[in-house]
């Protein structure tokens, strides 16, 4: 594929200002996931998680080709409850 930025979108934000090379669209989700699921840690760690805070991925044109939220890479269950966006009470995906 090209260099794509991975902008993150957190408590600050963290702008992308060198880009990676990936191979392709797949590979970017795949990273920005791994990216997102890393910010969950970092939040949790410090005892709060901000489930709308964001990875965005963008071309050299600025385009945006992929967002990824917290919520769409982790599970939140609770009392046998799942929340939305939660594949279900057997299933862990962070």
């Amino acid at each position: 594929m090209s260099v794509l930025f991975f902008h993150i979108y957190a408590e600050d934000l963290i702008l992308d200002l060198e880009g990676f090379d990936v191979p392709d669209i797949a590979a970017a989700k795949e990273f920005a996931a791994t990216i997102a699921k890393a910010l969950a840690r970092d939040q949790i760690k410090k005892g709060f998680l901000d489930l709308t805070r964001w990875v965005e991925v963008t071309d050299q044109a600025n385009q945006i080709l992929h967002i990824v939220t917290l919520a769409d890479v982790i599970s939140v269950i609770t009392d046998n409850a799942v929340f939305p966006g939660s594949p279900g009470p057997n299933t862990a995906r962070c």
